[in-house]
């Protein structure tokens, strides 16, 4: 009788395992998609809105966007801090959320016209709070210039200064070079010429050979080819600026770079620092038990062939030789704060940490735009005295 009895509790026993092992391997394959397409593939992540009204001091916003082909779409509609819409023959500059209605994805808005009136009825994106090149936003002459990197010709601005010391500003993921705008006032001052540059799988310039984002595997080499312009065209050295993914692209290049020496120091603003912790991070976000978080990422390692360890600049700040002001937002969605902490724990003879309490990715100039500006100016005049 003990055999029978056995015998179906060994086969009831493999079918649980089976079914758990089905089960572990079906959320390991979707999560590893998901990580594939919103890490990875070239998807911009945009959320179209409509003018519904334009009141004294205020606009009404409605969400009307629909999610990208990864399931994703923009919050910053919503968000605190300062905006822009753009629109035929004007700007305007949409301010702080007087009211919310998440659900019917509708938002009252503080608004300051900058530049005409925007027709009710029009459906824009939200942009840089200030208009879309340096002349219309701070009144600084600039120039459309080209830089040639490995794959080709590439646009970007220069605003030119006296300083022989120039300052390059690396975008973030899926971002425009217009981000360059939080600090490039400051640069201006400063007597320095700014240069904010595109680089690869940017909207309409020349992809990655594999298609998709690197994180700074293969940008840095477009951001190398920036600062060998910069040397040619007058420049003695270079301050570097990243935000987000921009700032794992400056870590890469002065990892990898022959002229990492030219550089006297780097401002980061939110870095992705360590792209496999930042997507550990989101997966816990999903619930999934701390033991099994590593799961997806050795499926997605498998399917797409992610260098996980090569994306973990955290772990090679022993090299660095410059120093380094950081910027983080203690609200950040996207990038761990924690991130930003590990850095300044491991180089504290080098990183200067600043953080911004409630500040979202990226969010830290808008937060507090006159402590962020003086940040920027206090560091560009130690680094170049």
């Amino acid at each position: 009788m003990r055999r029978p009895v056995l015998r179906r509790v060994v086969k009831w026993g493999g079918g649980a395992v089976a079914v758990v092992l089905v089960i572990l391997f079906a959320a390991g394959w979707y999560l590893s998609g998901l990580i594939g397409c919103r890490g990875f593939e070239v998807v911009p992540k945009v959320q179209d809105i409509e003018v519904m009204s334009v009141g004294d001091g205020e606009i009404t916003l409605h969400a009307t966007g629909e999610a990208n082909e990864c399931g994703q779409v923009s919050d910053d509609w919503m968000e605190d801090g300062p905006w822009g819409i753009e629109w035929d023959g004007g700007y305007g500059h949409v301010g702080e959320v007087m009211s919310l209605d998440e659900t019917g994805g509708v938002v009252v808005r503080e608004f300051r016209v900058l530049e005409g009136n925007p027709p009710a009825g029009l459906t824009t994106r939200l942009k840089h709070p200030y208009p879309v090149d340096p002349a219309r936003a701070y009144g600084i002459a600039f120039e459309e210039i080209t830089y040639e990197m490995e794959l080709g010709p590439m646009p970007a601005w220069l605003t030119p200064g006296d300083d022989d010391t120039w300052v390059i500003f690396v975008h973030g993921k899926g971002s425009q070079r217009t981000e360059a705008m939080r600090m490039l006032k400051t640069v201006h001052a400063a007597g320095m010429s700014g240069m904010a540059i595109n680089y690869r799988n940017d909207p309409g310039e020349a992809a990655d050979p594999t298609g998709k984002y690197q994180f700074g595997l293969t940008e840095w080499r477009d951001l190398e080819r920036a600062v060998g312009y910069a040397l040619d065209n007058g420049a003695e050295d270079v301050v570097l600026v990243g935000y987000s993914m921009g700032g794992g692209i400056i870590l890469s290049f002065l990892y990898e770079s022959s002229l990492a020496g030219n550089v006297r120091g780097a401002i980061l603003d939110a870095p992705m620092a360590d792209f496999g912790a930042t997507v550990d991070s989101g997966i816990r976000e999903f619930g999934v038990p701390g033991f099994l978080v590593q799961l997806p990422l050795v499926f997605a390692s498998v399917r797409f062939g992610i260098d996980w360890q090569g994306m973990d600049y955290v772990a090679r700040l022993e090299e660095l030789r410059i120093p380094v002001l950081l910027l983080h937002g203690t609200e950040d969605q996207t990038v761990p704060y924690g991130i930003a902490e590990e850095m300044v724990e491991k180089r504290p003879d080098m990183i200067r940490f600043e953080s911004f309490e409630g500040a979202r990715h990226v969010k830290s100039w808008g937060t507090d735009t006159d402590r962020y500006e003086a940040l920027v100016g206090e560091f560009l005049a130690r680094v170049t005295q």
